[in-house]
């Protein structure tokens, strides 16, 4: 009984690891996208204040 514990405690510790790192990189891939938008309106505002 014992064993099969610690077998589920250690499939559920690489299945809480995996579901952190999936969480991680989607929060990753949000600010990415996030900054590039950002980039892309400061490069056109610059664009439009240097074309005056």
């Amino acid at each position: 009984m014992g064993k099969q514990l610690m077998a589920k405690c250690r499939t559920r510790q690489e299945e809480n690891e995996e579901i952190g790192k999936e969480a991680s990189e989607g929060k990753m891939q949000e600010l990415s996208m996030k900054l590039a938008l950002q980039k892309s309106l400061n490069a056109e505002l610059k664009s439009q204040f240097e074309g005056r």
